[in-house]
Formats: structure tokens, C-alpha cells, sequence
């Protein structure tokens, strides 16, 4: 997309790869934040199904999680986005706590980085199932946070619990960069 013109541009063929790739991410970023501020800025956005997708997957977060707590032999109440387990007030999932930015932004990565698309097919979705794993194992370690450490809920949720899940996405970002994305014009120019 934007090859062409950076090769025209560039002199020094070694940065027209580093250059495209800050591009592309910058557009990613742009158009996710447009999708934000239209979901959170106009009713029926995208005819209701900004709304919509956040209500399901909230749900969905929901539910696996509850139900994790109760295979683990916790007293569990759910509806819509809240989890009450016996003896605490019960977490409520907010939209931030959804990781749908963080689902977007590790797909715009993968599509923005290396030529690889039969590996980018598999692997976002791949990424994208780890990701919504962590989540829910995080979802799940904060109510049992707040249940036994209620003092360190703040702690937990804010800090600990977020480096968690973007240590998985880095992780995730880093297998992909050294074993799958293999740009062969990176190869190629660097040699």
C-alpha cells in the first residue's frame, strides 16, 4: 500500500520497510480510534452494532468466567456484565476491561508487519483466543481478589492484571516477529 511511494522516496532502500510498518500501525491506530469515538460519541453507531458486539462479548466474558468460578466450587451469580460470588459486592466488566483494543491493535500489528498472509490468517485468530483466555483468567483472578485480598483489588485490577494481558500480547507480538512474519524483502535489503 504504501511500498510504492516509500521506494521512490527513500534513497536508503533499509528504511522503507521500518517506515511502511510505522505507517500502517499509525493507520490502525487512527482507524480505531475513529471506531471508539463514533461507538462511544453517536447512538446506533455502525447501526447498532457497536453497542451491540460490546453487550455480546461482555456477556460472553461473562459467562465463561462465571462458569469458571463455579467448576473451581464458588457460589456464583451472574447477569449481564456482573459476577457476584458469595461474601463479595461482585465485579462489573466495563467495556476497557473487554480487551477489544487490545484484540484490535494485535491484529493491526500482525497485518501491519511482515508478507506472510497465509501465517497472518491463522495466527490473529490463534492470537486472538490467547488473548480472550487471559482475559478471562484475569476476570476470574479479580473476583477471587476481591474475595480474599480485597485490599489489593485496586492493585490488582489497575496494574498487575493489565501487565499480565500485554505480557501475553507482547509475547504473542515478539513469536510472530522472530518465527512467522519472515519479510523476505527485509532479508533481502539487509543482506
Amino acid at each position: 500500500m504504501f511500498r510504492p511511494v516509500l521506494q521512490k522516496l527513500f534513497t536508503d532502500k533499509k528504511m522503507v520497510l521500518p517506515v511502511e510498518f510505522v505507517l500502517k500501525m499509525g493507520l490502525v491506530y487512527a482507524v480505531w480510534r475513529a471506531l471508539k469515538y463514533g461507538g462511544e460519541s453517536f447512538e446506533n453507531f455502525l447501526l447498532g452494532g457497536w453497542d451491540t458486539f460490546y453487550t455480546v462479548f461482555g456477556r460472553f466474558i461473562t459467562i465463561i468466567s462465571a462458569q469458571a468460578l463455579r467448576i473451581m466450587g464458588y457460589t456464583v451469580t451472574d447477569f449481564h456484565r456482573m459476577i457476584i460470588v458469595e461474601g463479595t459486592p461482585g465485579v462489573y466488566i466495563g467495556d476497557l476491561c473487554l480487551g477489544v483494543a487490545p484484540l484490535f491493535i494485535f491484529a493491526g500489528f500482525i497485518l501491519s508487519y511482515g508478507d506472510k498472509w497465509r501465517n497472518k490468517l491463522w495466527f490473529i485468530p490463534m492470537g486472538w483466543v490467547l488473548i480472550l483466555i487471559t482475559n478471562v483468567m484475569r476476570t476470574i483472578a479479580l473476583v477471587l481478589v476481591l474475595l480474599y485480598e480485597k485490599q489489593w483489588f485496586k492493585l490488582a485490577h489497575e496494574y498487575v492484571y493489565v501487565l499480565l494481558t500485554y505480557g501475553v500480547i507482547f509475547l504473542l507480538v515478539m513469536w510472530w516477529m522472530n518465527k512467522l512474519a519472515d519479510n523476505p524483502k527485509l532479508t533481502q535489503e539487509g543482506s
